[in-house]
């Protein structure tokens, strides 16, 4: 079967067919097949936000043959299978910028990986990142409409990533709107 991950130790004894004896020095055998995965730490699953990340995740420890690096990758799909950011990092924590992002649902997981190549990923979380809304267009009263009566304002939807909240009707006696 196959061996539990430990440090093991092995030699090789000789014996010859007149007795003699003889012992090949001890080695060392570091087996490890395994590496724990990382805990995310923020942002948390299911965030809403406006503001770039600050990616963050817990630190992974491997006694045998200790943690090279740390994989952040980062989706507009769950399954990953278009990456939008790939990077290898030795820390726990990257500060995304605009061009790691899509202005949409994201999805992120970390990898981690021991100097001996084992890998293991985290939970994956999901986070809403959305920098952008649209202009309405502005259909009536047209520009420069003169009327005495009862003035009905009106604008095309607007559309989002992340659907609409509200409208807010702005009227002032000045173009600064001050």
């Amino acid at each position: 079967g196959e061996l539990p991950a430990d440090t093991y130790y092995w030699f090789v004894g000789v014996l010859d067919n007149a007795g003699n004896t003889a012992t090949a020095a001890a080695r060392t055998l570091i087996f490890d097949n395994y590496v724990e995965s990382a805990a995310l730490i923020a942002p948390s699953d299911g965030t809403d936000t406006n503001m770039l990340p600050l990616f963050k995740w817990s630190s992974v420890s491997d006694t045998l043959s200790g943690i090279k690096q740390y994989n952040l990758k980062i989706s507009n799909n769950s399954s990953f299978s278009a990456v939008l950011k790939n990077t290898t990092l030795s820390g726990t924590s990257y500060q995304s910028a605009a061009s790691d992002l899509a202005n949409d649902t994201i999805y992120w997981v970390v990898i981690a990986e021991d100097n001996l190549g084992n890998t293991q990923a985290s939970t994956v979380r999901r986070v809403l990142f959305d920098t952008y809304a649209a202009d309405a267009s502005l259909v009536s009263p047209v520009a420069g409409y003169k009327n005495s009566s009862t003035v009905i304002f009106q604008w095309d939807a607007v559309s989002d990533s992340v659907g609409m909240d509200s409208y807010v009707i702005e009227l002032s006696s000045s173009i600064s709107f001050s």
